[in-house]
């Protein structure tokens, strides 16, 4: 489960380093207004590649630290505990990757504007925006990181998402 979820945590931080990276992207570097002076989302795509960094750290198989417990009576411990636990780490941090390059791809739709991208993504778009301001210059992230994980959690991005999908 870990090792699966954690992929995706990879692709996503692979994707906003796409969006970030000017030479790829064609827009200003990470996606700041006035690049130099502004970190844009430098600091986020930092932060997203310390969370897959750790998730990697998680994936390690909890089974292989396994240890002779009860004066010796059991000798092999699955550790399932310790591994669902980590499990639930591993989804934690992929949810504030995700995260990240959402509130990334709604910067990059800034410099785009007056144009509109599909009515799906710009539900999405919306959404986000409703809580989470453009990034004008810098700022502390984490509210923002943190209102679109719960905004993933509680399903409210599938939800914008939903009616377009019938």
């Amino acid at each position: 489960l870990a090792i699966g979820v954690a992929e995706l945590g990879n692709i996503s931080e692979r994707r906003l380093e796409r969006l970030v990276n000017p030479t790829i992207s064609e827009l200003p570097a990470f996606l700041a207004y006035d690049p130099g002076l502004d970190s844009g989302h430098m600091i986020t795509h930092c932060t997203s590649a310390a969370l897959v960094s750790e998730n990697k750290v998680l994936c390690h198989p909890a089974s292989n630290d396994t240890i002779s417990t009860s004066a010796s009576k059991e000798d092999h411990v699955s550790m399932g505990g310790f591994a669902a636990r980590k499990s639930m780490k591993v989804v934690e941090n992929v949810e504030n990757i995700i995260a990240i390059e959402i509130i990334a791809a709604c910067e990059a739709l800034e410099h785009f504007k007056p144009n509109k991208s599909t009515p799906p993504l710009n539900a999405v778009y919306e959404l986000v925006r409703s809580k989470v301001p453009p990034l004008l210059g810098d700022r502390h992230m984490s509210p923002d990181i943190d209102n679109v994980a719960h905004m993933l959690r509680t399903g409210q991005i599938t939800g914008a998402v939903e009616p377009f999908l019938k």
